[in-house]
C-alpha cells in the first residue's frame, strides 16, 4: 500500500513537473546506441516522449553494432524492430551498423570509424540534437563509453554542424540505479534535463524488453523491475559553444571521412548499404 501511495502522489507529482525540464529547440533527434536492447534498457522514457509525438519530432536511432558477441546478431536485428515498434519508432528510422572495427564486447571502439559513421548520419538526416551515453555509459561497458568519447571529440574539434545539441544520459550510483521511481526526487532536484514515464509507459518499456528473447536472463528481468532507467532518464548537455568551422576543422572532417568506411550498415527497412574499406579489416 505504501508503495502505491508513494508512486501515485510522490512520483507522479515529480513526473508532471519534469515536463518543464525536457529538451528545448529540437526537431530532428538522433539517438546513438551500442547494441540492440540499449534503447529499452536505458533510453525508454526519452524515446516514448520524443518518438511518440511524430508531428513535433523526427526521431532516429543509430545502433553501432548488431550485438553479435554470442552469435545472435541476426536475431537481435529483428528483435530491435519489434522493440522499437512498441516504443513508437518508425522502422525506417532505425539503422544498425556492422563493422569489424566496432565489435560487440568489452572493447574500446575505433574513434575514427565511429566518427565517420556518426557524422554521415548527423549530416544526411539534418540532425539538430544528438542523444547518447555519458563517459561511464551507465554500466561502464566500453562500447557505450566509446560512443561518448567519439561524440565529445567531434564536438571539441568543431566537426558537428553549428548549433547541434548534444545530450548525454547520466550514469548514477548503484544505489540510485536500482532505486526505481524513488530516484525521482533527487533527479528532479539536481538534473537539468529529465524525461519520466507514467505507469502505462513503464509497461511499454518492459514490453519492449520482452521482445529480446535472445537476451532473456534472470538479472535482466530484475533490472527491468528495479532500474530507475525504466522510469526516468536524466541528462547533461555537453557545454554549448559556437565553434568556427575553419580550415583545420574542415581538414579534420575530410580526414575522418577518408580514414574509415563502413563495412556494412543495415537499416530496419531491410535496405543494406555496403562500403568497402580501403584497407583490409
Amino acid at each position: 500500500v505504501l508503495l502505491v501511495v508513494c508512486k501515485r502522489f510522490f512520483y507522479e507529482s515529480y513526473r508532471r513537473k519534469s515536463k518543464d525540464k525536457q529538451f528545448k529547440n529540437c526537431k530532428r533527434i538522433l539517438l546513438i546506441t551500442a547494441h540492440p536492447d540499449d534503447e529499452c534498457m536505458f533510453f525508454g522514457p526519452t524515446i516514448l516522449e520524443l518518438a511518440g509525438d511524430k508531428e513535433k519530432y523526427d526521431f532516429h536511432i543509430l545502433c553501432l553494432s548488431s550485438g553479435n558477441f554470442y552469435g545472435a546478431g541476426d536475431v537481435r536485428k529483428n528483435e530491435i524492430k519489434a522493440s522499437c515498434n512498441i516504443l513508437n519508432v518508425n522502422r525506417s528510422n532505425i539503422t544498425i551498423v556492422e563493422h569489424t572495427k566496432l565489435p560487440d564486447g568489452p572493447y574500446r571502439w575505433d574513434l575514427n570509424t565511429m566518427a565517420h559513421i556518426v557524422l554521415k548520419y548527423v549530416e544526411s538526416l539534418s540532425i539538430d540534437t544528438v542523444v547518447t551515453f555519458d563517459h561511464w555509459g551507465v554500466s561502464k561497458h566500453w562500447n557505450h563509453r566509446s560512443i561518448f568519447y567519439c561524440v565529445q571529440n567531434l564536438y571539441d574539434r568543431g566537426l558537428f554542424p553549428v548549433d547541434t545539441q548534444i545530450f548525454v544520459l547520466e550514469s548514477v550510483s548503484l544505489l540510485r540505479k536500482y532505486s526505481s521511481f524513488f530516484d525521482a526526487f533527487y533527479s528532479w532536484t539536481f538534473s537539468p534535463f529529465i524525461y519520466a514515464c507514467d505507469q502505462s509507459q513503464v509497461l511499454k518499456v518492459r514490453s519492449a524488453m520482452i521482445c529480446y528473447k535472445s537476451q532473456s536472463t534472470w538479472y535482466r528481468t530484475l533490472y527491468m523491475i528495479f532500474s530507475r532507467y525504466v522510469y526516468l532518464n536524466t541528462y547533461r548537455r555537453i557545454s554549448c559553444r559556437i565553434c568556427r568551422v575553419d580550415s583545420r576543422s574542415m581538414a579534420a572532417k575530410t580526414a575522418i571521412r577518408r580514414s574509415s568506411d563502413c563495412n556494412s550498415i543495415t537499416s530496419s527497412s531491410v535496405l543494406r548499404r555496403k562500403f568497402k574499406s580501403r584497407t583490409p579489416t
